[in-house]
């Protein structure tokens, strides 16, 4: 095991070495690197077979209500979440979400989503949200909650309507509010 470790370390040595030596410094790399930017994950993924990226995290959040995350759990999705990384420190206080696949032919046939857990990573500190079924843009507002980078938004499904067809959860978009400004990923 640890010459395992051993070998993963002058690995990553050899690449850091190699990556500055060949910017001229440190400073270099990370100037080269830009800004750091927002990012999502997801505990898991609805797998497509001919279009990997599909059903991604980043499609809640891409502005297009077409396209949506989908969970890849079995069952109804219950514990799966997106994880969002903010660039800065942020404080939300009013979600709007389309949950489902919003398009006619589909929407009824999949899980949406009915209640949600926002809270701060590693933190006790959350908000249960329950949203209406119906294939409308919803809006919550709750107490605040501060986010960032090193503090990241996870949003849990903790229960969904059931869909007629399958038991896959998507949601189309969501974003986040403080007050009446947006705050942009």
């Amino acid at each position: 095991m640890q010459n395992n470790y051993l070998t993963t370390v002058a690995a990553a040595v050899c690449l850091m070495t190699a990556v500055v030596g060949a910017a001229g410094s440190v400073e270099a790399v990370v100037a080269q690197a830009g800004p750091v930017r927002s990012a999502v994950s997801a505990s898991s993924t609805l797998l497509d077979r001919r279009d990997v990226y599909r059903y991604s995290a980043d499609k809640a959040f891409d502005g297009d209500p077409t396209t949506a995350w989908v969970e890849g759990a079995y069952g109804d999705g219950i514990g799966e979440r997106l994880r969002v990384f903010f660039a800065e420190s942020v404080t939300i206080d009013r979600i709007r979400i389309m949950p489902g696949l919003y398009t006619e032919r589909w929407y009824g046939a999949n899980n949406r989503v009915r209640q949600l857990r926002l809270r701060t990573s590693l933190s006790l500190d959350h908000r249960e949200l329950e949203f209406p079924d119906g294939m409308l843009p919803r809006e919550i507002s709750f107490e605040p909650i501060t986010a960032g980078w090193r503090k990241p938004l996870d949003l849990e499904i903790v229960s969904t309507y059931a869909g007629t067809r399958w038991q896959d959860t998507p949601i189309a978009e969501i974003e986040f509010y403080h007050g009446d400004e947006r705050i942009e990923l």
